[in-house]
């Protein structure tokens, strides 16, 4: 068991490093490629999908985990969550483009683009890490963490060649988003059973609550920090 253990969180630890070292190469050359206003504009949008994002999945995340540890299937458990997402996204994605509208003039591609990324795509990822964490499959997260960190650092540098914009690298992260959505869905498909038509189910939304005003909360401190 210790030696199981130990394996884990050496594979997690090197995950977690190699995930670092690509995402910093990327956050780099896209700073260079976009200069100060398009690159601040990226992370004011971002900002802004961050603040919205525990309300995207009612802590979906931490729910599956909780969920399956008590002994529910995971199709259940799974399509539910899905469902909450592919329910509250078109409504947080208008969210977003009223605040933008109301404080910026940001393009609406850009915005559609990147709020799909942060609130819909990346949150079923988070569906199956939770899946995986529930099942113990710690290396197959930092395999797909680092995956992930490499493929946007891959095209990180398409758009240092390309000498692209915001509306390029929004739409080189919309494909990739699509890409990955495609393989996690076919995923959740065979390993749960569970496809995205479930109904929301209030219940999941009142167990996430509490996750949703702790993520809050910090984002709150950290930011009065």
């Amino acid at each position: 068991m210790s030696n199981s253990l130990a394996k884990y969180a050496q594979i997690m630890f090197a995950g977690q490093l190699t995930k670092a070292l690509f995402q910093g190469i990327a956050f780099i050359v896209i700073a260079r490629v976009l200069g100060t206003n398009q690159f601040g504009m990226l992370i004011s949008v971002l900002a802004i999908c961050g603040i919205l994002s525990p309300f995207i999945d009612f802590g979906s995340y931490h729910v599956i985990i909780k969920r399956l540890t008590h002994g529910e299937t995971a199709t259940i458990a799974v399509g539910e969550a899905s469902a909450i997402i592919l329910f509250t996204t078109p409504i947080l994605l208008l969210t977003l483009l009223a605040i933008s509208s109301l404080f910026y003039s940001y393009p609406i591609a850009v915005l559609l683009a990147l709020g799909l990324v942060a609130l819909l795509f990346d949150k079923l990822l988070s569906i199956f890490y939770a899946l995986n964490v529930a099942t113990d499959a710690f290396s197959t997260i930092a395999y797909f963490e680092t995956l992930i960190a490499a493929t946007r650092a891959l095209l990180a540098w398409v758009l240092y060649l390309l000498d692209g914009d915001l509306l390029t690298w929004s739409a080189l992260l919309l494909a990739h988003g699509v890409a990955t959505l495609m393989f996690i869905s076919v995923y959740l498909k065979k390993s749960t059973g569970a496809w995205y038509f479930f109904q929301p189910n209030l219940n999941a939304i009142k167990i996430g609550l509490p996750f949703v005003w702790h993520q809050t909360r910090r984002q709150h401190e950290s930011g009065v920090g």
